[in-house]
């Protein structure tokens, strides 16, 4: 039969410590002994390590080249896209959708007041709710850009430069190798001599074809930055566009290159005040321009 501890109230404080060091030190010796005739067992040895992550379909692996179904003669639309995740059909034109495409508004006039820029804070925790708005099928979230900021102003604040604006054409249903397809639905308010942002997936990614009701010419152009917008010259204030959109795959998922971050490509010019405050800071929070991206 096991002892059990005598009463407490006939020993002192320091003798019912020991009894109760004493039990759980035998007890720790009995789990490691457990553990380690679990851990020694083959089932255990063979045993695979936990999948971390939602199995991925192997299409993904590498890149995967889309499929445009080709349109009815007449129709300025394909058909639909085969893509992994199916066949998707184009998107319903608006007298049959069931509900109104996501509306994008044109900047303010020039002078009413300064365009869209972004301020460091202090808020460095996630967001309570998501904002999204779906544009695209398949849905990209959270890849889709509105916006893309390639300039830094001497305030420290990221702003739009626009530099390279430039008119692009559609380039027609043949879709590129190694990219993806992507359907676009849209309302777009429109405004003379204004440029009403239109949303992308990837700072390449190309308009392949278009439509929109009421059927008024439109341009489309995009800056250095990969941001794309569209004008036009009639009268029209608002129409629903769809269009088609393809994506590089490697933009998906692409492991982060070794060169160092001083190398990029896309690196603003900061003002000599900016750029000493910024060096302060380096060493602080761990990284460097001199290490590669994958290392910071």
């Amino acid at each position: 039969m096991p002892a059990s501890p005598p009463p407490r109230d006939r020993l002192p404080a320091g003798a019912s410590a020991r009894w109760t060091g004493a039990r759980a030190s035998s007890r720790l010796r009995g789990a490691l002994l457990a553990f380690a005739l679990i851990a020694a067992s083959p089932t255990f040895a063979q045993r695979p390590a936990p999948v971390l992550h939602e199995p991925l379909p192997s299409s993904l692996a590498g890149g995967r080249s889309d499929r445009v179904v080709r349109a009815r003669p007449g129709e300025r639309l394909p058909s639909a896209i085969d893509t992994a995740a199916g066949r998707i059909d184009r998107p319903a034109a608006p007298e049959g959708a069931s509900k109104p495409a996501p509306r994008y508004l044109p900047p303010p006039a020039q002078g009413t007041r300064p365009p869209p820029r972004i301020k460091a804070d202090a808020r460095t925790g996630r967001e309570g709710r998501l904002h999204y708005r779906v544009v695209f099928n398949p849905s990209v979230a959270p890849f889709k850009r509105d916006l893309a900021f390639d300039q830094v102003t001497p305030a420290g604040e990221l702003a739009m430069s626009g530099v390279g604006l430039k008119p692009v054409r559609a380039r027609g249903d043949k879709a590129r190798a190694g990219h993806e397809l992507f359907w676009g639905h849209v309302t777009l308010d429109l405004a003379p001599g204004r440029k009403t942002p239109l949303p992308s997936v990837a700072p390449t990614s190309a308009v392949l074809s278009w439509q929109a009701s009421p059927p008024v010419p439109l341009t489309f152009w995009r800056d250095q930055a990969g941001n794309l917008s569209v004008s036009t010259t009639a009268k029209t204030k608002r129409v629903d566009l769809r269009f088609l959109m393809d994506a590089p795959s490697r933009y998906f998922g692409t492991p982060l290159s070794a060169g160092p971050v001083r190398d990029d490509p896309w690196t603003p010019t900061l003002a000599p005040a900016l750029q000493a405050q910024i060096a302060t800071l380096w060493p602080a929070i761990g990284v460097s321009p001199n290490a590669s991206r994958a290392q910071n």
